[in-house]
């Protein structure tokens, strides 16, 4: 079990890699751009994107349950995408990559 907390950090690229685990991952909050990368097994994975971040979310799964808020990021046929993604002064883009288990990104 991982509770990571990126909250304060200025980060750009984050790879998660993670089999038969569970973790919860708080995005960083004051970056311009990061790219989170997560690959998954039999996993438990939960994202939280802090308020003030938009968020591309690219899903390439297998048989995973996943829940994303569709309020903040709505689906526009190819991903979930916050409106505005493109001009916000502060974004992260999401692509997982999953087997079995669950991915689940919320708002903090």
């Amino acid at each position: 079990e991982n509770r990571i907390n990126l909250r304060e950090l200025k980060v750009r690229r984050i790879l998660l890699e993670t089999g038969a685990s569970s973790t919860e991952m708080t995005l960083p909050a004051q970056s311009p751009f990061c790219r989170v990368d997560v690959r998954a097994g039999a996993a438990s994975v939960v994202l939280r994107v802090p308020q003030g971040v938009a968020g591309r979310i690219v899903m390439e799964s297998g048989l995973v349950g996943s829940k994303i808020d569709p309020q903040r990021f709505p689906y526009n046929g190819t991903a979930y995408e916050t409106p505005g993604y493109d001009q916000a002064e502060r974004r992260v883009e999401i692509k997982v990559e999953a087997g079995l288990g669950s991915i689940e990104i919320v708002s903090e």
